[in-house]
């Protein structure tokens, strides 16, 4: 259904697609209007659609009047349409902004709690460490993500209280969604999902997940090769790309983006709307824990990115479960971060 709703925005919002909706309905209405001519008159539907027919068919001489009349009609059903469909994106853009006005009042008392009342529901009876393979990873993956990542601060602003972690980077969740089979978009980051490891600490604090997603091939907004995604990886562990959507859902490199046009059609548009997105071509695979984890240390994000190159190099299942219990041992060793 979700498909479908998207689909029928995007042919609305091209101006081809609009007219010809616009020539469904008027097909739609005169089909009505054969049959409920037909019942009420008692003629059988055939003669009606016959006369239709007939009509459309036959010349009517218009007289100059006329041709102007039905341009200013044909004009002004343009304008009303146009400012039907800026109404219809500003009341959707007026209800975007309530959302964020709505959000629900954070009362879990600190992040790592909300955290761990989250994966003790999602992994119910879990202690320990888990291991979770593809199908059951998604599944799990998009339970524990699931609404509401945000929240209203007592002062007022967002809080989201789940973060993710790789190395020198991190950021909080804010969004979480499916954009085709086995593919997700955090935040902006196309996430092709492989493998997850949730583990449950007696110390809640110290509670996280682990994720692990496939690579992807690159979708040509750039010109890159197999030969510039070993030296990516080889530099950094991974390789990816970043691009930006804009309108017509066209892809263009990001420095069409801050050049503020691109090319359509051999011609210079300027671009309107636009989001950035990231997708990886490599493996990749970072952590999730609350914003107050002690993972959320400085000094130990050299330790934690060193496990993460560890587990991404590594094939075997087991051997990656040897890894993650290393790096549970050291989590263990840190103190909890003060409430954010």
């Amino acid at each position: 259904m979700e498909k479908l709703k998207r689909l029928i925005k995007k042919i609305w919002q091209s101006k081809l697609g609009s007219a010809l909706i616009i020539n469904i309905i008027w097909l739609v209405l005169i089909s009505l209007f054969a049959i409920i001519k037909s019942l009420v008159l008692k003629i059988k539907i055939t003669d009606v659609l016959s006369n239709i027919l007939i009509f459309l068919n036959s010349k009517i001489e218009i007289p100059i009047y006329g041709i102007f009349v039905f341009f200013i009609l044909a004009i002004t059903i343009s304008i009303s349409l146009n400012k039907t469909r800026n109404l219809i994106a500003k009341l959707f853009s007026n209800r975007q902004t309530k959302k964020t006005e709505e959000l629900p009042p954070f009362h879990f008392g600190s992040h790592s709690a909300y955290f761990d009342i989250r994966i003790s529901n999602v992994f119910p009876g879990l202690i320990g460490l888990k291991w979770f393979e593809r199908k059951s990873a998604i599944y799990r993956l998009k339970l524990f993500l699931d609404s509401p990542l945000n929240f209203k601060g007592a002062k007022g602003g967002q809080i989201s209280p789940f973060w993710w972690f790789r190395g020198l980077s991190a950021n909080s969740i804010e969004s979480y969604k499916r954009i085709k089979r086995g593919v997700f978009l955090m935040n902006r980051k196309e996430l092709k999902i492989e493998s997850l490891a949730a583990y449950k600490s007696n110390s809640y604090y110290k509670s996280f997940l682990y994720v692990e997603t496939a690579g992807v091939k690159s979708n040509g907004v750039h010109k890159i090769n197999q030969k510039d995604i070993e030296s990516i990886q080889k530099k950094f562990g991974y390789a990816w790309e970043e691009y930006c959507i804009i309108q017509g859902n066209r892809k263009v490199s990001l420095t069409h983006l801050e050049d503020g046009a691109t090319m359509i059609r051999n011609k210079v548009v300027p671009i309107k709307k636009s989001t950035t997105r990231m997708r990886f071509l490599t493996k990749y695979n970072f952590l999730i824990a609350p914003n107050d984890s002690p993972i959320n240390n400085s000094s130990f994000e050299i330790v934690q990115e060193t496990y993460l190159t560890r587990l991404i190099n590594e094939d075997n299942k087991e051997e990656k479960i040897n890894i993650l219990n290393e790096f549970i041992a050291e989590v263990e060793k840190m103190y909890k971060k003060q409430n954010i």
